[in-house]
């Protein structure tokens, strides 16, 4: 019977591919802002936010960031990559990046100035849209639409 010792490369080799498959990559922290005390500045990258309180106007300047909120007169988008989720009506949104994502039930003016944006609405008031391959859906009500850029993607609801 032979007994075979490992040799402290293979051990290493062994404990580092060990480490690389247990590892998970960070978490998004979450963290609660209270709108109540004036306009909200989100400039933290990688988090996760949630917003309570009556909010005025919520800057996000952070990549890479998830934000739910109740409702807002304004929302103001500079950042990459972020996820914005309101409850309520969001009044006045403007997204200057890109692979940025909004949703509410209404709002009053939506416009992008960049590209790979999404936006979906019930109701909005008015969507402008300049750059490309966005895209913009709204549910019900009656929209004005200003479009341009290539490839965008717009749906709204044509009342008869």
């Amino acid at each position: 019977m032979t007994s075979r010792v490992p040799s402290v490369a293979g051990a290493l080799a062994l404990a580092v591919s060990a480490l690389a498959i247990g590892s998970a990559s960070p978490a998004h922290a979450e963290v609660t802002l209270d709108c109540a005390g004036g306009p909200v500045a989100i400039t933290s990258s990688t988090e996760s936010y949630v917003l309570t309180g009556a909010c005025s106007t919520v800057r996000i300047s952070a990549s890479n960031v998830d934000v739910t909120l109740p409702g807002a007169s304004r929302v103001e988008i500079t950042g990459a990559n972020v996820t914005v989720v309101s409850a309520g009506s969001l009044d006045v949104v403007t997204v200057r990046e890109a692979n940025n994502t909004v949703r509410a039930p209404r709002g009053g003016a939506a416009t992008i100035k960049g590209a790979n944006n999404t936006l979906r609405y019930d109701k909005l008031e008015r969507l402008v849209i300049r750059g490309a391959n966005n895209r913009a859906t709204v549910r019900q009500g009656k929209t004005k639409v200003s479009v341009s850029g290539a490839n965008n993607v717009v749906r709204v609801n044509r009342p008869r």
